[in-house]
């Protein structure tokens, strides 16, 4: 998607979430990530994410750490973070060490 198209489909959003994907991005898609929702969220936004620590898991993604999600959102301030529970994921995935950041615009 062309830098700038989210914001042509929608503007003024209160809550966002993301939910897993972050951890698959790269540093440059990241920050762009941080861009675009910037560029919808209402001044007082919201946004929850879902990440996995980072690890090297083989083929899973790497993870993301708060610090990568504060890189990825500088105009947002982290106002939480809390581990999930991971008792119903499959073996494979017992390690990812889920957490929930929750973020608001500043």
């Amino acid at each position: 998607m062309p830098r700038g198209a989210t914001a042509a489909c929608v503007s003024g959003a209160r809550f966002l979430l993301g939910f897993e994907c972050f951890n698959h991005l790269n540093a440059a898609q990241r920050e762009a990530v941080g861009r675009e929702v910037r560029a919808v969220a209402a001044p007082d936004a919201t946004l929850l994410m879902l990440t996995w620590a980072p690890a090297s898991r083989g083929p899973l993604p790497h993870g993301a750490s708060r610090s990568d999600i504060e890189a990825a959102f500088p105009k947002w301030q982290v106002i939480d973070e809390e581990a999930n529970d991971k008792s119903a994921l499959p073996p494979l995935l017992k390690n990812v060490d889920p957490r929930f950041y929750r973020l608001r615009r500043v």
